[in-house]
């Protein structure tokens, strides 16, 4: 089925349909992460619609598992210096928080957590609304951060202000559920888990 969805975006591609080329590239990668070509399709697609970063993010993903395919090594280097521009142009027009927020995600994914904790702390204190959705996604990557820290208690902490604000906010019941589980706080966590269950419907 994966080989479909891959064929089926190569098609969409053919017909310069991209965003639905970019669609199936990501469920062929959803169901064959081993497929090299789901990453590819879904690379380029993403690189057709100028969506670079994006772009970028499938390729890297794409070659943790296939360093030596050749179609990404070349996506690879096409991509990195247009990524780069298009980040720059968008951290350009950003606030003080915003780009606190984007600096905290840039230490998340170089798995410096203790440093991306603080950095989310400045980018929520920048907030002039603490309870504006900017101030909530920035809690809720810090509760990222603790969670891949162990320190489940400010998970629980950091997430339940998002969840006051977005009860439906789906990602940060399920940190805050396993957090809870973790603590030994089963009824929580699973009354988390039913919360979550009740917003997929």
């Amino acid at each position: 089925e994966g080989v479909f969805y891959s064929n089926r975006s190569a098609a969409y591609a053919a017909m310069e349909k991209w965003e639905e080329s970019a669609n199936d590239g990501l469920s062929c990668i959803a169901l064959k992460p081993d497929f090299v070509k789901g990453y590819y399709r879904a690379g380029f697609a993403y690189e057709k619609m100028g969506k670079f970063v994006e772009a970028l993010k499938q390729c890297d993903t794409g070659m943790r598992r296939h360093a030596s395919s050749p179609d990404l090594v070349a996506m690879l280097e096409r991509l990195r210096p247009l990524a780069e521009r298009e980040e720059r142009s968008k951290r350009s027009g950003m606030g003080q928080e915003e780009l606190l927020k984007a600096k905290g995600n840039d230490l998340f994914k170089a798995a410096n957590f203790e440093e991306a904790i603080k950095v989310y702390g400045q980018a929520f204190e920048a907030c002039a609304d603490k309870t504006s959705d900017l101030a909530m996604a920035v809690l809720n990557n810090r509760a990222a951060c603790f969670k891949q820290l162990g320190n489940n208690r400010k998970v629980v902490e950091d997430c339940s202000v998002v969840i006051e604000q977005q009860p439906n906010n789906a990602k940060a019941l399920l940190r805050r559920a396993l957090a809870f589980e973790a603590l030994e706080k089963y009824r929580f966590a699973l009354q988390d888990v039913r919360d979550c269950l009740r917003i997929d419907r």
